[in-house]
């Protein structure tokens, strides 16, 4: 999966290990374990209290690197971007490779893969792995907790089913749900701490709503924020009314700032996100800046939106001449 995983591709990992382990051939996954947001290491935490088998599968990069033949087949998940694997390097010693994907190419993309499976119009990269092993020809039998994490993955990329979902991602949510998947174990692990809102209510405080109906805020001053953070907080500025799409900057290393945005599909964040070297899907995208000061990251965004919008009152006016 991607570097610092979220649940759909760590359940895109468990998925695939599910198929290989059907299949009678050995399987890991390559974790980073320094690497780790707050959810995964909940979900992480639920495997262990439940004494999964899976976790013995679990890897570093480095010894991924050493256990690694020219006969071992290397599948890549939830990722396009070389530079965006946990371990890039595992790329170049691979002989066998397959990636499976949700995401739309960008400008990186991982070059000659003996098999590539991508699907932008899929709510998760755990949809599409879903389906795999529904049509396998070997009958996968997935356990209740694999299926659970699995279905949070879908949930999580979704947002509770209102991103990209379509009847294909409810058709995959039934069969994980008819595999045993919790969905209430889902929530606990998915719910967030009392900081966690605090954290949210805070950055409440600093919204600007513009002329143009954008929810933007830049989180100056507030310390141990993440991409999930911003996500999170993106999501929920969309829930006030007339709002269009929403922006949330901040700083999430210390020389790295990070840009999370969300619409409900009238604003193409895509689009705006690519503008700042970043990408995603339509409704659902994000970027990073390096060596760059919150408010010239805001500056920044605010041209890109306003570029957007010309050119899309350009395609229109074409359109309706």
């Amino acid at each position: 999966g991607h570097k610092i995983p979220d649940v759909d591709s760590f359940g895109s990992c468990l998925g695939v290990y599910n198929i290989v382990r059907k299949s009678e051939k050995e399987c890991f996954i390559v974790l980073d374990s320094r690497e780790i947001d707050n959810t995964l290491n909940k979900v992480l935490t639920y495997l262990a209290d439940n004494k999964c088998p899976v976790l013995n599968k679990i890897v570093s990069p480095q010894v991924a690197l050493d256990i690694m033949t020219s006969k071992t087949l290397l599948v890549c998940v939830d990722t396009q971007n070389p530079s965006l694997l946990i371990e890039p390097r595992l790329l170049n010693k691979a002989k066998n490779l397959v990636v499976i994907d949700h995401h739309r190419r960008g400008q990186q993309f991982i070059e000659s893969p003996d098999l590539i499976y991508t699907e932008i119009y899929a709510s998760s990269t755990v949809e599409l792995i879903t389906e795999i092993i529904e049509y396998y020809p070997l009958n996968v039998q997935i356990s209740e907790i694999d299926a659970t994490v699995m279905l949070a993955g879908i949930i999580v990329d979704t947002n509770n089913f209102t991103y990209r979902t379509g009847s294909r991602t409810f058709e995959a949510a039934s069969f994980l749900r008819k595999q045993g998947a919790d969905t209430i174990m889902v929530q606990n692990m998915l719910r967030e701490s009392y900081e966690e809102h605090m954290l949210r209510a805070e950055l409440f405080e600093k919204v600007e709503i513009t002329p143009n109906n954008m929810a933007i805020v830049v989180a100056d001053n507030v310390d141990n924020l993440t991409k999930t953070k911003l996500a999170q907080t993106a999501d929920w500025l969309l829930m006030i009314e007339n709002v269009k799409a929403s922006f949330v900057i901040g700083k999430i290393e210390p020389n790295v700032i990070g840009i999370s945005s969300r619409s409900f599909g009238e604003v193409n964040c895509q689009v705006i996100m690519e503008k700042l070297g970043g990408g995603g899907h339509f409704n659902n995208a994000a970027t990073q800046l390096t060596d760059i000061t919150l408010q010239d990251a805001y500056k920044l965004l605010i041209e890109k939106i306003n570029e957007y919008l010309e050119e899309e009152k350009k395609n229109e006016d074409n359109t309706t001449n």
